[in-house]
Order: C-alpha cells, then structure tokens, then sequence
C-alpha cells in the first residue's frame, strides 16, 4: 500500500511540477494551430487522447517483465496512466497530450537527471524527479505530436542496487514506443 501511495505521490508531483512551472512560462505569441498530418502509427490516430496506456504493453512481455496483468489505470491531472505491480518494481505507463519534451527540457532545474535521448528513433528524455537519485526511480519520456508517453520505473526498497532504473525505462519505452502514432 506505501509502494502504490507513493507512485501516485510520483506521478502526481511530476505532473504537477509541469503545470505550474508551464504556467510561470508566461503567455505564447501567435495563433493556435492543428496539426492535421496523418499519423503513420500502428494505433491508427495521431490523436494520443484516444491512446489506452493499458493497451500499450504486450501482454506477452509483462511476464518477463514479472508484473502482474491487467494493469489498472489511473488518472492523474490531465494524464492518463497504466500501473502494473510487480515484486522487484511498479512500472506506469502513461500519455500527456498537454505536455511536450520541450516544457520539461525548460525547467531542468527542477529534476536531479534530464537528459535527451532517443528512443526507437524517436525523440526521448530521461528524468529523474529532485531528490530522486539513488532511490530507484527513473521515467523516460517519449515525444509523441505535441504531447508526450512515458515509461516509468519505481523500484521496490532494496531491489535496486546494481541496477540503472533508467535502464528498465528505457527497456519499457522500446516496447510501448511501436504503439505510438508518429
């Protein structure tokens, strides 16, 4: 029950950390635009809100990732999330259609690790959240149209050592990021 809290504690400062540094950013100049690209995914829509978090991972890749199916989802702010428990680690899979690499790339300074990276080919960042370090958490996150994905890691206490929980991210990442309209 702490484990559970405590990712929801996670998800829920992420996103909100987003939305008040994004509000600090001040106004936007210009006229709103739609991208109106066709997406050449494998959902079908470019459109991420119609995206399931909990359809993203296979079915045939939660057993070795020892999690237990199905996962539940959860919504938290304006994402919705997929959360699988597993004995060494939760794994949360999720979508933001308001909140693109770019936002969180501006306010580096509010997590311990941002780097850029690519996932797939795709455009990636991985975080860790302040204070994070050493704890055993990491989320990658996956530039999907204006919007974002992500694959979370928050490992059990003691079940991490040795181990990059940015590494199993980004393991998590290449599995869902197929699924994802381009």
């Amino acid at each position: 029950m702490r484990t559970t809290c405590t990712r929801t504690g996670l998800i829920a400062l992420v996103g909100a950390m987003s939305v008040l540094l994004a509000a600090c950013n001040g106004s936007v100049q210009g006229q709103p635009t739609t991208d109106t690209s066709a997406s050449s995914g494998t959902t079908g829509s470019g459109d991420i809100n119609k995206i399931d978090p909990c359809q993203l991972l296979p079915d045939d890749k939660l057993s070795s990732l020892e999690v237990e199916a199905p996962g539940k989802p959860e919504r938290a702010l304006s994402e919705n999330h997929c959360n699988y428990d597993g004995a060494k680690y939760l794994i949360s899979v999720g979508t933001s259609p308001t909140r693109s690499l770019d936002e969180y790339k501006k306010n580096a300074q509010n997590f311990d690790q941002l780097e850029a990276n690519k996932v797939n080919g795709r455009p990636g960042v991985r975080l860790i959240v302040k204070g994070g370090t050493g704890q055993g958490g990491c989320t990658q996150l996956l530039q999907v149209g204006s919007g974002t994905a992500l694959a979370e890691v928050t490992y059990r206490h003691g079940k991490h050592q040795g181990i990059d929980p940015c590494d199993t991210a980004m393991e998590i990442a290449k599995l869902i990021e197929p699924k994802l309209p381009r």
